[in-house]
């Protein structure tokens, strides 16, 4: 019917409109993770906002100084940036154990040229080691993740969960058909917002690919792998030490690590003068304790119109809603 088109289409749209405005961020209680934010074109004394919920202050930096009279209590002692960085335009924050109340939405905004980053960040418990159920008799339960990630969706304020659960309401009054149709894309996008953190950069400029892990075990000399499409060698810790022999020549010269901050369980690499062929997924792997951090970054032209970018984002799920917009006309 025409209604279960009209249905589809605003899913399409509003899910196209919110991955290309949002970065989703995924942080365990208790860690520590980078919210990035950067722009290159930024040139001497910058002023930048960085805000939670668009009123709550987080960090400023004010000409090219850290001004911390206004951050609200629930955050002092618990955010650090980059002062080194900002000559790059490099604006990222450091969150320190990050508690499960700060999770929600985030904003960097930059003044002078009214640009503005938005974050999601996703908080959780940090699930027990296997070996840890076995020993006390926990059960794992195999849809636990998804149902957290519900739980968040919808103590988070992420407007796209409530779009989508009136959806599936709306469903029961529609065709078997058009509900099966509501069900797997409440489904796909679960589980891809569940599994990837998704990085947005523009051409030319530098990004932060953020991963941390607050396991005392790597206190000492962690071993972190990077890699991008699962095999191609992005940068490499041995034993707290920076090993690029065997770094991919594509990356060679491009990117950094924070040494300084390895003792924190901060893992972050940066990617200077990204380019569209660096999009796609990457992968932080930490073997000591079999712990993964998946990453999608999507590269845009700074002058290509967003309309333009959502047709060839190559992002998977947009194949699946264009099937549904297509399988909509069949139901007219």
């Amino acid at each position: 019917s025409w209604f279960s088109w009209v249905l589809v289409l605003l899913l399409l749209l509003d899910k196209v409109s919110l991955s290309a405005s949002l970065q989703e961020i995924q942080a365990f209680v208790g860690e520590s993770i980078i919210l990035p934010c950067s722009n290159p074109a930024l040139r001497g004394k910058p002023t930048v906002f960085w805000r939670y919920r668009d009123s709550g202050t987080v960090y400023d930096i004010i000409r090219s100084r850290e001004l911390l009279d206004e951050q609200e209590e629930w955050f002092r002692g618990r955010v650090e940036s980059f002062p080194d960085e900002w000559a790059n335009g490099d604006f990222s924050i450091e969150l320190i154990d990050v508690r499960k109340s700060d999770g929600g939405p985030y904003t960097c905004f930059i003044p002078a040229i009214s640009e503005e980053t938005r974050i999601v960040l996703t908080v959780k418990e940090r699930p027990l080691p296997k070996s840890s159920q076995l020993r006390e008799g926990i059960q794992a339960e195999p849809f636990s993740s998804l149902r957290e990630d519900l739980r968040n969706g919808a103590g988070g304020g992420r407007p796209e969960h409530l779009l989508l659960l009136s959806a599936v309401l709306l469903g029961l009054a529609l065709s078997w058909f058009s509900w099966v149709l509501l069900l797997l894309l409440l489904l796909d996008k679960v589980s891809l917002s569940a599994s990837l953190q998704e990085i947005q950069a523009f051409v030319g400029e530098s990004i932060i690919l953020p991963c941390s892990n607050s396991d005392p075990e790597l206190r000492g000399e962690p071993t972190v792998l990077w890699r991008y499409k699962d095999s191609d060698i992005v940068y490499d810790i041995l034993k707290g030490s920076e090993w690029l022999n065997e770094q991919g020549e594509w990356f060679t010269g491009r990117v950094e690590g924070f040494p300084d901050e390895w003792t924190n369980g901060n893992f972050s690499i940066k990617l200077s003068n990204v380019k569209k062929a660096d999009e796609g997924p990457y992968t932080c792997t930490i073997p000591l304790l079999g712990a993964e951090t998946k990453l999608l970054l999507t590269v845009k032209e700074r002058q290509t119109k967003d309309v333009r970018n959502r047709a060839d984002g190559g992002r998977p799920e947009h194949l699946l809603l264009l099937s549904a917009v297509l399988l909509g006309l069949a139901l007219l």
